[in-house]
């Protein structure tokens, strides 16, 4: 399906995918561009902390300017419209699929400054360690973490060939 820190939370753990699956990879896109961090390349290993729960812990501080890569124009319509963006990109990579909106929806909400946009919930903490090791929790409210570690036979490749 792809690599591990785009895939919605319920493919990495179930194997599950829906139709909102791409919209849990255009949050994290989404975010991406705004922070200027690659979801793949962002993990604090002391707090545990990845791109997503570093968004969110920002947007709960109100610090979201803080976390906006400097290349972006800073006038307060620019402003406006990074919050705007970083509230887009939560609410796509919620954990629970049926939280995310359509993307019908999500192109509503970016073209249209007047609609409001639902609150996010917190994501979940999918932490993607040297592209091999899972943590993550089980449920929003568990506190322990798991590890679960993959090795090169549980990882498929697709090679196309010309007839």
């Amino acid at each position: 399906m792809g690599t591990y820190g785009y895939m919605p939370i319920e493919y990495v753990r179930h194997g599950n995918s829906s139709i909102k699956s791409d919209i849990f990879s255009y949050g994290v896109i989404l975010l991406e561009i705004i922070t200027g961090y690659v979801i793949c390349g962002f993990s604090d290993e002391d707090t545990e902390e990845n791109l997503l729960t570093y968004t969110w812990r920002n947007w709960c501080e109100g610090t979201t300017m803080d976390i906006v890569d400097e290349a972006l124009p800073s006038t307060k319509n620019h402003i406006n419209q990074i919050k705007r963006c970083i509230k887009i990109g939560l609410l796509c990579a919620q954990e629970d699929p049926r939280q995310r909106p359509n993307m019908s929806t999500v192109l509503l909400m970016l073209n249209n400054d007047t609609i409001d946009i639902p609150q996010p919930l917190r994501p979940s903490p999918l932490v993607l360690i040297n592209n091999m090791d899972l943590i993550h929790s089980n449920s929003q409210s568990s506190q322990t973490h798991t590890s679960h570690e993959t090795s090169l036979n549980d990882i498929s490749h697709s090679y196309l060939d010309p007839r």
